[in-house]
């Protein structure tokens, strides 16, 4: 920093006008970025913050500040000096901020850009986190309050780092009901959905995401992307005839076949057992977080394929004994025996386990629930019909215009 650069910025502070000292001043800030000189731009910016520099100046020239920040260019040099300068003036104003509340919330949205555009997720999401959302200095539009928590949700997203994600989206949700801009809401779903995928609500996951590859407002590419994180997580979630039912879902839609985890997906739902190659192949399309350790030590995939491979077992045997069943699934006599009884106790599969002799035998009809649902179904519509046959004999001509 150099003596003559102090005297420049001292006679622009002393011209006569506002007007003429912020046109001045800027000038002098993008004399001071094209020579990247760090030091300069500083210094000019300690002098804007200051308490004697005029308010309406300091925040002509901080607003100008923004704008420069925000034109990232090729030069990785220049991009590092803008995130230093930036912070330095997110510094410098700190005495001022509930002055300068506009233009520094400028500022971080511009560092928060070049932080995103070096894939620095978190380091983009801290900053974005300072913006005074519920100061009451400014009225903000509950819509620009929304997109700045789901924005921030999304960049801790890209982390994995579903806890403070989640934390933001919480905030969006109080606010989200008087928005109703498509593609914020639709990014607010798509952050929603990521949270009960890394939560490992699988289940729920799946439906979310199915509704999502149905959203029109995506792309053909964004609808698969979708349905395919729709069958990962129903293939992971527990076995059962909730999981069943969706698999039963996501498998007649014509598109599933053009995903990669369709053949995995085809012989869950037809209740074949998985074997190793094919889980594999299937683990290396999988996230970190649906690999992770529980706590007897197994991943998530390893659970959900030990659980769908007892079901598809009771498809096969009448009764089997637990060194047969570990066989089969690939673990030891002691633990098969255990996981078929968590899931009975759970609902999730009929069967008896005799563990004295270590047999578990299955009962005929393991989908008990879905035949409940059918009959359930079967019940309504015969209700239905009831109803229809009742009009039909005392108003033929109201019947004939309701079938139209």
């Amino acid at each position: 920093m150099s003596a003559e650069f102090l005297e420049t910025i001292s006679a622009a502070q002393s011209l006569d006008t506002a007007p003429a000292k912020s046109e001045a001043l800027v000038l002098l800030l993008d004399d001071a970025v094209s020579r990247s000189s760090s030091q300069d731009v500083c210094a000019l910016l300690d002098a804007v913050c200051a308490e004697s520099s005029p308010l309406a100046v300091s925040r002509d020239v901080l607003a100008a500040f923004a704008k420069t920040v925000s034109k990232r260019g090729d030069n990785e040099a220049k991009n590092e000096l803008l995130k230093e300068a930036a912070h330095h003036a997110l510094d410098a104003a700190e005495g001022r901020a509930v002055a300068f509340e506009e233009q520094l919330t400028a500022v971080r949205e511009a560092l928060a850009d070049l932080y995103q555009a070096d894939e620095a997720f978190s380091d983009a999401a801290r900053v974005l986190t300072a913006i005074p959302l519920d100061s009451g200095q400014r009225m903000l539009d509950p819509k620009y309050k929304v997109s700045i928590n789901v924005r921030i949700a999304r960049l801790f997203l890209e982390d994995e780092d579903s806890v403070e994600a989640e934390r933001y989206l919480n905030r969006a949700s109080d606010l989200i009901h008087l928005t109703h801009d498509a593609p914020l809401l639709l990014a607010y779903r798509a952050a929603f959905v990521q949270v009960l995928d890394f939560k490992r609500q699988f289940l729920k996951a799946a439906l979310k995401y199915h509704q999502m590859s149905q959203e029109p407002l995506l792309n053909e590419e964004g609808q698969m992307q979708a349905l395919d994180a729709a069958h990962k997580c129903a293939i992971l979630s527990e076995a059962g005839p909730a999981r069943q039912r969706l698999l039963a879902t996501l498998f007649k839609d014509e598109r599933s076949a053009a995903t990669e985890s369709y053949l995995v997906l085809k012989k869950v739902y037809l209740d074949r057992i998985l074997g190793p190659k094919e889980i594999e192949l299937f683990a290396k399309t999988l996230r970190v977080h649906q690999l992770a350790r529980l706590a007897d030590n197994s991943t998530v995939l390893e659970r959900a394929v030990v659980e769908h491979n007892v079901l598809a077992a009771s498809r096969v045997y009448t009764a089997v004994s637990g060194a047969e069943l570990g066989r089969l699934l690939d673990i030891d006599e002691a633990q098969a025996v255990k996981v078929a009884a968590k899931m009975v106790a759970e609902g999730r599969l009929d069967a008896q386990i005799d563990q004295v002799a270590s047999v578990v035998s299955f009962r005929a009809g393991d989908d008990g629930a879905l035949v409940g649902w059918d009959d359930r179904v079967r019940a309504v519509c015969e209700g239905v019909n009831s109803v229809l046959a009742g009009v039909a004999a005392r108003d033929p001509d109201g019947y004939a215009t309701l079938v139209e």
